[in-house]
């Protein structure tokens, strides 16, 4: 799912900032070479200026305290992560969100 959100992203020109080697790696050689410009790995977590963060279910709270504040959560995963913190929004996955109708009214 991660090589599919990074190739749509990189084809509209949005900036995709991967902390992790082996991912950007991995996904660096399932895009087409002329969206790499738009794929960048960063060189550690301080750099991480990101205000929207688009995360797998293997997101770890240490991870989640290196955010900035007000920083939003968006699960691209089955299971969104567990809130660590009070100061950045977390989103469901959508899939997975009845609506207010659709729920019992017991």
């Amino acid at each position: 799912m991660a090589a599919v959100l990074a190739s749509a992203l990189c084809q509209r020109e949005i900036q995709v900032q991967i902390v992790d080697k082996d991912l950007y790696e991995s996904l660096k050689q399932e895009l087409r070479p002329q969206t790499h410009e738009h794929l960048v790995l960063l060189s550690g977590w301080s750099h991480c200026s990101s205000k929207v963060w688009l995360v797998g279910d293997k997101l770890t709270g240490e991870e989640q305290r290196r955010a900035q504040a007000r920083v939003h959560f968006v699960p691209y995963s089955q299971f969104p992560p567990d809130a660590v913190r009070g100061d950045c929004v977390y989103h469901s996955t959508p899939a997975l969100v009845r609506r207010r109708r659709h729920r019992s009214r017991n």
